[in-house]
């Protein structure tokens, strides 16, 4: 019955008790209380008592996780009759009742005994979703910082020369404001809203950052062999900043030989990725970073290698709480990519969808998170490092991409552009993302004239990158793309495309 309450309510079943599971088993109570008086029209409370010293946790339940459970007490009152059921939870009440304390959870708020408040919810402590309780202890913790202030002054000497604390991606948190409080409510979520956890961890990063004069970083000329590896690409579709890291033409032994030098290139980076936030009231708080692995060694992580990436890790995760939007891996090895999507359903959700692997030929999972005309050429999409493509994709900066799967062994036709009159131009461009097809343009009248082969049939591969051109209509018609992918006998292509009238 209890595996079947948890099962039905819309809450997790690791934070439906307060209390920890695993090590001990312990005694559980329920108690069904019928809102009628009787159970027969199916709406009633559940309250699972979880009996132990320190408290119990109790849910409850309504609506159509009640009607199951019900169902299922129903089928147990079959085997047993009401008087064992009422002896054996007045002997459990009758011994317990004194050590019992409870506390219900609703919603993801749990209330607190005796008139103690509602409980910050972690997935409420930002900004624009803040209720009173997430806004209190927001406000509690602006009022702790004049404390903390006098630890970083008292701790770092950097600090108390410089006078005044260091800035935090760009934000002074002595000033109450949109951006300061929203990292406030970071450091507040990477606690799991444990108050006295978010000071220490605040402070740590204060000093840490005033130590390792941190807000230098971005200024700072690192060694030619950590240049040209990250960019900046635009935003994804959630609106956070993208940071591209191409791992294929590293140095290993350059670049991962010294730990203290890599952990300084990879901070400068993530200083300059975090400043293209800008900390608004419901805007994007964190990033979206692309590691592409293309031309990497299956087998490349030497003992420098885990020792630079390990260090590197725990910088991050203890002083840039809460900067991970999404991670995603592109041109992985395809057996990794696939067992990672396999055995992805047995890790937490939360954790899932921070992480994402996608082989060589993934690129329709890639554009869920990031539009193709801002995903770069070498990734498999529309955007061009050519300068002169660069100044025709200027023409068709606000044209969104088109996407079409061509099957094996089948065509697909496109519509690039209606065009109206005679005498109108027409730019286009397409790709296909992996692999290779067969494309051909055509400009097909509206009347009975025959359709204008505009470009002839020719073979198109992913190396190509986007392929664009112009047409001038003589009359009104269609202009239209033809992939064929008849040289495959198994996976589909994907192709992109998109066209516009210019003047």
């Amino acid at each position: 019955l209890l595996l079947m309450a948890i099962q039905g309510l819309p809450i997790a079943a690791n934070g439906a008790f307060n209390c920890n599971s695993g090590a001990c088993a312990r005694t559980v109570w329920l108690q069904l209380s019928p809102r009628g008086p009787t159970f027969e029209d199916g709406s009633f409370d559940l309250t699972a008592n979880h009996v132990r010293g320190d408290g119990v946790g109790a849910l409850a339940a309504s609506g159509t996780a009640a009607a199951v459970i019900l169902s299922v007490a129903s089928q147990r009152r079959l085997h047993h009759s009401r008087r064992s059921v009422r002896s054996k939870r007045k002997a459990v009440d009758e011994k317990h009742q004194s050590r019992i304390g409870r506390n219900t959870l609703s919603l993801g708020r749990t209330e607190m005994p005796q008139g103690g408040g509602i409980k910050p919810d972690r997935s409420c402590s930002y900004l624009h979703l803040l209720g009173d309780a997430e806004a209190s202890l927001l406000q509690e913790f602006r009022g702790m910082l004049p404390g903390i202030a006098a630890r970083v002054f008292q701790e770092s000497t950097k600090a108390k020369a410089a006078g005044s604390l260091p800035l935090v991606w760009g934000v002074d948190l002595t000033e109450a404001n949109a951006a300061s409080n929203i990292l406030l409510l970071k450091f507040l979520r990477a606690a799991d809203m444990d108050l006295q956890a978010a000071a220490t961890r605040l402070l740590e990063t204060l000093k840490f950052r005033a130590d390792e004069d941190i807000n230098a970083l971005p200024g700072v000329q690192l060694s030619e062999h950590f240049q040209g590896h990250d960019s900046f690409g635009g935003q994804d579709v959630a609106g956070r900043p993208v940071l591209i890291s191409r791992y294929g033409n590293m140095d290993n032994d350059l670049v991962f030989g010294n730990t203290d030098e890599f952990v300084r290139y990879r901070l400068q980076t993530m200083e300059k990725a975090m400043a293209q936030l800008s900390f608004e009231r419901a805007g994007a708080e964190d990033l979206c970073q692309i590691h592409d692995y293309s031309g990497v060694p299956l087998l490349f992580k030497s003992e420098e290698v885990k020792a630079s990436v390990g260090a590197m890790a725990k910088v991050l995760s203890t002083h840039y709480p809460e900067t991970k939007g999404v991670t995603i891996f592109v041109k992985f090895p395809v057996v990794f990519s696939k067992l990672f999507q396999v055995f992805s359903t047995f890790i937490p959700e939360k954790t899932r969808k921070k992480f994402v692997i996608l082989s060589e030929s993934d690129q329709g999972l890639l554009f869920k998170y990031i539009r193709p005309e801002v995903v770069p050429e070498y990734l498999g999409g529309m955007l061009t490092g050519n300068q002169q493509q660069q100044q025709q994709q200027q023409q068709l900066s606000d044209v969104a991409c088109n996407q079409v799967s061509v099957r094996p062994r089948s065509r697909a036709d496109a519509i690039l552009q209606e065009v109206p009159a005679a005498g109108a131009a027409v730019a286009w461009e397409l790709r296909v993302c992996s692999q290779e097809v067969d494309y051909e343009i055509a400009f097909v009248p509206q009347g009975e004239a025959p359709e204008v082969v505009v470009a002839a049939t020719q073979l198109l591969t992913a190396k190509d990158g986007v392929v664009s051109g112009e047409y001038v209509s003589q009359e009104p018609g269609t202009l239209v793309c033809r992939f064929s992918n008849q040289r495959a006998w198994f996976q589909d292509r994907l192709c992109l495309f998109r066209a516009s009238a210019i003047e």
